[in-house]
């Protein structure tokens, strides 16, 4: 090995996962600044503007809590589903819908993660959706990076999508994040050749959301 050899392996950065220390202090930056800022702003609203409906489903009735917070509209068919499987059985603010208009994995893993851990299904669901969101920014890094050839563009890519408001339901009981995981992971797979692996992360996605079936027809 000559001098200039051991001079270029010393400084390569380090790498986990394929992502060098940096990515990682961005991606996880970006996640929990982001997520610190939404939750508090939401909590902020909630503290100020109580509401008196009465939600037999819900954790701590509209209190500022996390669960709460991020517990709303459909994470109780989600919840409901963790909790008791497809049924017939109607919401508190849904008479005469089933769960049969939803998609299980979702569901599943929440079933799955409260089931191993303890945890209330409200909060494995917020586990789930959040651990989901940072895996799918992962993914998001290197695509973004394999699309334009570039770290900077890749990682403002995981910036706004954290920091968009919108990106709140990424941390709520809801389908987006793992559905954002798998969509953009079957189109790295499939981006690096690996057809069959992405068709069946894609298929996974069509059992998450509806319109994964437009992902499986893509791959």
């Amino acid at each position: 090995m000559t001098a200039t050899s051991d001079a270029f392996a010393a400084r390569a950065p380090v790498r986990i996962a394929g992502f060098t220390l940096t990515d990682i202090t961005v991606v996880v930056g970006c996640f929990v600044a982001s997520r610190v800022m939404l939750t508090a702003v939401g909590l902020l609203v909630l503290g100020a503007h109580p509401t008196t409906i009465h939600n037999p489903m819900q954790v701590l009735p509209f209190e500022a809590s996390l669960p709460d917070l991020y517990v709303r509209w459909d994470s109780f068919w989600y919840l409901a589903m963790a909790q008791h499987g497809y049924s017939v059985l109607s919401t508190w603010d849904h008479p005469g819908g089933t769960a049969y208009a939803f998609y299980p994995v979702y569901p599943g893993l929440v079933w799955l993660v409260g089931t191993l851990t303890g945890l209330s299904m409200a909060m494995a669901g917020f586990v789930v959706s959040n651990v989901a969101f940072v895996a799918a920014l992962f993914v998001i890094l290197a695509l973004a990076e394999t699309w334009s050839h570039d770290k900077v563009v890749a990682r403002f890519t995981i910036a706004l999508l954290c920091f968009v408001p919108e990106s709140f339901i990424f941390s709520a009981v809801y389908t987006e994040s793992v559905f954002l995981l798998l969509l953009s992971g079957s189109m790295l797979l499939y981006e690096r050749k690996q057809n069959l692996l992405a068709g069946v992360v894609a298929a996974l996605a069509a059992l998450a959301r509806s319109n994964g079936i437009l992902v499986v027809t893509s791959v």
